[in-house]
């Protein structure tokens, strides 16, 4: 499994001289200390939240996702948080939103290397938001709209970084 390192996803186009190298990594402990400070502590059996379990739905028996469900199952276990696995279509996903958490499969536009910046990083009203993130910035909008519309990869790659930066400036 390979860690992500932008909003731009590892392998498409331009993403190597787009971002910057920069891994996203969590810390468990941190992770237990801020839900203990939070009045989420863990109980006299070694459980948060009652020992309530999150509903984890994964949209395909991928190898890959469910080895990537089993690791962050394995991680929450180990700060107290207990979590289910289930196998979910998209469809219902979507339509029930009966979850906690997923692992949503998202087949971009391999044509068109902006289609991953407009559904991961831009607003609902510039056509974005595929997954409900709620980002609103609107040099990310514009940038990912240049892109679209540009025909030289240059243009494209400035564009690219613009929003990228503004991403993760903040």
């Amino acid at each position: 499994i390979e860690n992500m390192q932008g909003i731009i996803p590892n392998g498409f186009p331009l993403e190597a001289t787009v971002q910057p190298y920069r891994l996203f990594f969590y810390n468990l402990t941190v992770a237990s200390q801020l839900l203990n400070q939070s009045g989420y502590p863990l109980d006299q059996y070694g459980r948060r939240f009652g020992g309530t379990y999150l509903d984890f739905l994964l949209n395909e028996s991928d190898p890959q996702k469910l080895a990537i469900a089993y690791a962050f199952k394995e991680d929450l276990r180990r700060i107290g948080i207990n979590m289910s696995l289930r196998n979910a279509t998209e469809r219902y996903i979507q339509v029930t939103g009966y979850w906690d958490m997923c692992i949503v499969s998202y087949v971009p536009n391999y044509i068109d290397p902006a289609d991953p910046v407009r559904a991961i990083a831009t607003s609902e009203d510039a056509g974005g938001d595929v997954f409900f993130t709620g980002i609103e910035n609107p040099t990310i909008d514009m940038a990912a709209a240049h892109a679209l519309a540009s025909t030289s990869d240059e243009l494209r790659a400035a564009n690219y970084s613009l929003a990228w930066s503004s991403f993760n400036s903040g």
